[in-house]
């Protein structure tokens, strides 16, 4: 069984992990954190800037996924044609 300072460590080192903004913003200096708030901002924005791309493509058909899809269509469709003894080379 583990003691109290060998838990207490492996949860330190689980937050450190999860959330090191978090852990840099305890020791940061108010300029620090000024500039961290400004860039997890525009983290948000280009997040949502992404996401509205990813979805105008998606209504287009021109995303990675949808071309991957096609992909998966197209190749289930030649499994379909193709005899019982082909597929079992592949």
């Amino acid at each position: 069984m583990r003691d109290h300072r060998t838990i207490e460590t492996t949860m330190r080192r689980r937050f450190r992990d999860c959330s090191g903004i978090a852990i840099m913003r305890q020791h940061a200096t108010v300029e620090e954190t000024k500039n961290m708030r400004r860039w997890s901002e525009g983290l948000d924005e280009r997040h949502k800037q992404n996401m509205a791309n990813i979805e105008h493509e998606a209504h287009e058909g021109t995303t990675e996924l949808s071309f991957m899809a096609n992909d998966i269509e197209r190749s289930r469709a030649w499994q379909n044609k193709a005899s019982p003894t082909s597929r079992q080379a592949y």
